[in-house]
């Protein structure tokens, strides 16, 4: 792993994942409190497309199946955190936190029984529209996703 220097915002948030409860949310049976932390520790860690991709899959995974599009009730705790990634983090960081937003946020469903927890996933997910607005002010790689993103959180675009 490249060492590169966390800005200030982030520099505890291994330590503030660590604190989290995570066996107190319904995850996916392959999940567990370890795999979460490891997802989003590789999340603020990721350099390159490689890890990043790694990283992407690893978040999803660890709140539910990326293959089949849906999530379980953690994904309701690690949004903010992606938030985080998102408004704090750069280059690899912070494309992995959009990438796995927008698919969490956008186009996952929840898993089957778990249909409540769609209404306040979109209530995160509205929430971070000036963390995304910015980002696609600031152009670049992440500008496109982070429009589309956008786009998706209008009114009417379910």
């Amino acid at each position: 792993m490249n060492a590169v220097a966390l800005p200030p915002a982030l520099q505890d948030f291994e330590r503030r994942v660590a604190a989290v409860d995570w066996d107190a949310y319904e995850r996916p049976q392959w999940s567990d409190a370890a795999q979460v932390r490891a997802a989003l520790a590789d999340a603020l860690h990721a350099h390159d497309r490689t890890s990043s991709e790694r990283a992407y899959h690893a978040v999803l995974y660890a709140v539910g199946n990326n293959h089949a599009g849906t999530y379980h009730a953690i994904a309701l705790a690690v949004l903010p955190f992606l938030g985080e990634l998102m408004r704090h983090g750069q280059g690899w960081a912070r494309s992995t936190a959009l990438e796995a937003f927008f698919d969490l946020a956008l186009s996952f469903e929840p898993d089957r029984d778990q249909q409540a927890l769609a209404p306040e996933l979109a209530r995160q997910a509205r929430a971070l529209r000036p963390v995304l607005e910015a980002i696609a002010a600031q152009g670049g790689a992440d500008a496109v996703t982070a429009h589309e993103a956008l786009l998706a959180l209008e009114p009417g675009a379910d």
